[in-house]
C-alpha cells in the first residue's frame, strides 16, 4: 500500500507532506526527522541490545544484529537529502494503524450507538465486539477466540464469562 493509499484509508492527515516525511526502507514505514533522530538515540542508549528472539531451527534466544547509530543517521540523512518517495506499506503496518484509527473512534462512536439508543454498557460492548471482529479479521481468524486457543490460552472474552 503506498503512502497516498494509507492517506485515503486514513481519511487524510496522516502523511503531514512530501517536506517533512520519507519513507525508510529499514523500518517499513513512513518516518519524520524527529521521529528517525529519537528512535536512533534509543538504541544507541540501549547499546544496541533491543532483547532477544527465538531462533527455531536451533532451538534457542539469539540476539539480533543492529547497526551502528551512526550507520542510521546516515541513512536518514540521505532519505531527507533527497526528494520524496513513496514505498510501499506492509500489512502488517497498515494493520496497525487502522486498528489505531479505530480505537480513537472509540469516544465518538461509543456516543453514536448511544444515539442511536442503546444504553452506555451496550454501546462500550457493542464496540469491544468491532474492535474484536476487526483484530481478527486483519489476523485472519474467524474470531479471537480461535487465536487465544490457538496460542493453548483464553481469549480475553472467555476471562469475562
Amino acid at each position: 500500500m503506498s503512502g497516498k493509499d494509507l492517506n485515503r484509508l486514513c481519511g487524510g492527515g496522516y502523511i503531514m507532506d512530501d517536506e517533512t516525511v520519507r519513507y525508510w526502507p529499514r523500518v517499513g514505514m513512513y518516518i519524520t526527522q524527529e521521529f528517525a533522530d529519537e528512535w536512533i538515540e534509543r538504541l544507541a542508549a540501549t547499546d544496541g541490545h533491543t532483547g532477544k528472539y527465538l531462533e527455531d531451527e536451533i532451538e534457542e534466544y539469539v540476539q539480533p544484529s543492529t547497526p551502528l547509530p551512526s550507520t542510521l543517521r546516515k541513512e536518514v540523512r540521505e532519505l531527507f537529502s533527497n526528494p520524496f518517495q513513496e514505498g510501499e506499506l506492509g500489512e502488517d503496518i497498515v494493520a496497525i494503524i487502522a486498528l489505531d484509527r479505530l480505537e480513537k473512534s472509540k469516544v465518538s462512536r461509543i456516543k453514536q450507538l448511544k444515539s442511536e439508543g442503546y444504553t452506555l454498557e451496550e454501546a462500550k460492548e457493542m464496540f469491544q465486539k468491532e474492535i474484536d471482529e476487526a483484530t481478527a479479521l486483519i489476523m485472519g481468524l474467524e474470531d479471537l477466540k480461535q487465536g487465544a486457543e490457538d496460542d493453548g490460552g483464553s481469549s480475553s472474552s472467555d476471562e469475562s464469562e
